[in-house]
């Protein structure tokens, strides 16, 4: 079943996709979700979606990557709440693996009884495992504090510019990284960042 054939299927569904149809990316989204639980229910096993390549089938027009997934992830929440009987988690990118989501067989497709093949159809109701919900967006943690060492080697090394300053750009800098760009050490991460920002400044070194 195509995105086309789903999005033709919503208006014999009882969904209220009204609440989501002001979103094109939604509506979107909801065709191939429901198409893809279609077939996990079908098949009797997970479908997986990397984010790759949702980004280059509906969201060319976000730019980057990371920009079309933060439009998606509220979005995907919007269909899950109008929508509870699809099952679907998120996987973080690893080495040897894509970032993505799960679309789980237990999901149930918004989509006509009549058009499900026998095999598809549920016996009965079916548990759910409420931790493959999408998550919700993790809050952001708040700035790591410097050592007092760092601070120390800062003004030795930069004794008229505030080590406070410098802190404060790079929280920002990083702030705009991911969280798989995420120092290990912070202060060295620091210390290498101030190299940088202190370009362009007037530096006066102790005699």
């Amino acid at each position: 079943m195509d995105a086309a054939a789903c999005r033709e299927s919503r208006r014999d569904t009882n969904v209220p996709v009204r609440h989501i149809k002001q979103s094109p990316l939604a509506l979107d989204l909801y065709a191939i979700l429901n198409r893809e639980a279609f077939r996990a229910n079908r098949d009797g096993k997970p479908r997986f979606l990397a984010w790759e390549w949702l980004h280059t089938q509906i969201g060319n027009e976000y730019g980057l990557l990371r920009k079309f997934r933060e439009k998606a992830l509220p979005q995907i929440q919007a269909i899950l709440d109008v929508h509870p009987g699809l099952v679907i988690t998120q996987q973080k990118g690893r080495k040897g693996t894509k970032s993505g989501i799960w679309i789980s067989n237990l999901s149930e497709p918004s989509i006509p009884r009549e058009v499900l093949p026998a095999s598809a159809k549920p016996a009965g109701e079916r548990p759910r495992n409420p931790n493959l919900r999408l998550a919700p967006k993790p809050v952001p943690k708040p700035p790591k504090e410097l050592k007092p060492a760092t601070v120390t080697e800062f003004r030795r090394l930069y004794p008229n510019l505030d080590p406070m300053a410098c802190k404060k750009a790079f929280d920002t800098w990083l702030a705009g990284k991911g969280p798989e760009a995420q120092p290990k050490l912070y202060d060295r991460a620091f210390m290498g960042f101030a190299r940088k920002w202190i370009v362009g400044k007037l530096v006066v070194n102790k005699p």
